[in-house]
């Protein structure tokens, strides 16, 4: 989207002037959802929800976030998730904590 759409000098001009497309209704919404940071805000939100209730479904949601926040300039706010993952990658899940707490006692 950032290359087809956001940075092509035709497309933003054929849409400021009034084009009518589905190419220009997206280009409209991207570009005012990373002007108020959509993407970093709802990377961070999923990346808490996965924290607090780990599933694959919200680290898949939270990553695509993330990653559009960062390829849509919105890196300060979209790292955010990135690096606390890259930081709490080597915390174990509870579950796996207590069977190897049971393993060592039997």
């Amino acid at each position: 989207m950032r290359y087809l759409a956001i940075e092509q000098p035709s497309v933003g001009l054929a849409c400021q002037a009034g084009l009518n497309t589905w190419l220009c209704f997206t280009r409209q919404i991207t570009i005012m959802l990373f002007t108020y940071s959509v993407f970093g805000w709802f990377a961070l939100i999923a990346a808490t929800l996965n924290f607090l209730r780990p599933t694959l479904v919200l680290f898949a949601v939270a990553l695509a976030a993330a990653c559009l926040g960062v390829v849509l300039y919105n890196v300060g706010l979209s790292s955010l998730p990135l690096a606390c993952w890259s930081s709490a990658w080597h915390v174990a899940h509870p579950s796996q904590i207590d069977s190897e707490h049971r393993q060592d006692r039997t």
